[in-house]
C-alpha cells in the first residue's frame, strides 16, 4: 500500500497549456492523449471531455506537466471498480491519478515509450509523495494526496 507524507506539492495551473500535450504526444507517441482523454471517462459520470488545464510543479527542474480535466462542479465523484475505491477529487487530483494510471499502464510498452513512461510515472509518484511542506494557496493538500493514493492502491 502506497504511503503518504504530510507534505504538500507547490503547483501551478495553465489554463489550455497545448505545450504540455505536445510533450506528453513526443515523449509516449499520440495515442497516448486519447487513452487518458478515455480514462478520465472511466471512473466519474461527470467528466463530459473539454478543453483540460496543465498543472506543472514548481519545484521541478525540468518543469514536469500533468494533465488537469474540466470539472462542471467544484469536485469529481469518483469510483474505480478495480479496487473499489469511491470518493471525491479536485480536478487536479483526478488529473494526477489519471495522468498516473495512464503512465503506469504506458510502461508496460515495449521500447522507449514504456521507458520514458516508467521514468515520468516515478518522476510524478515522487513528486506527489515525496515533496516539501508548502503553505502555498497552489499546494497539493495533504487531502488530494491521500485520495490519489486510495484511487491507485
Amino acid at each position: 500500500m502506497s504511503t503518504v507524507n504530510e507534505k504538500l506539492v507547490d503547483i501551478k495551473v495553465s489554463s489550455g497549456n497545448s505545450r504540455a500535450f505536445k510533450s506528453f504526444t513526443k515523449l509516449l507517441g499520440w495515442r497516448f492523449e486519447n487513452f487518458l482523454f478515455a480514462l478520465a471517462e472511466n471512473f466519474t459520470e461527470q467528466y463530459n471531455g473539454g478543453m483540460w488545464d496543465a498543472g506543472y510543479f514548481e519545484i521541478a527542474h525540468p518543469t514536469t506537466y500533468f494533465p488537469i480535466p474540466p470539472c462542471d462542479g467544484e469536485n469529481f465523484e469518483v469510483c474505480n471498480p478495480n479496487n473499489y475505491y469511491e470518493g471525491t477529487m479536485s480536478p487536479r487530483a483526478y488529473g494526477l491519478a489519471i495522468f498516473m494510471m495512464a503512465l503506469s499502464d504506458y510502461s508496460h510498452n515495449d521500447g522507449t515509450t514504456g521507458q520514458n513512461a516508467a521514468k515520468l510515472y516515478h518522476r510524478i509518484r515522487t513528486l506527489v509523495y515525496d515533496s516539501g511542506e508548502s503553505s502555498s494557496p497552489e499546494s497539493l493538500t495533504v487531502q488530494e494526496v491521500r485520495e490519489i493514493a486510495k484511487f491507485l492502491d
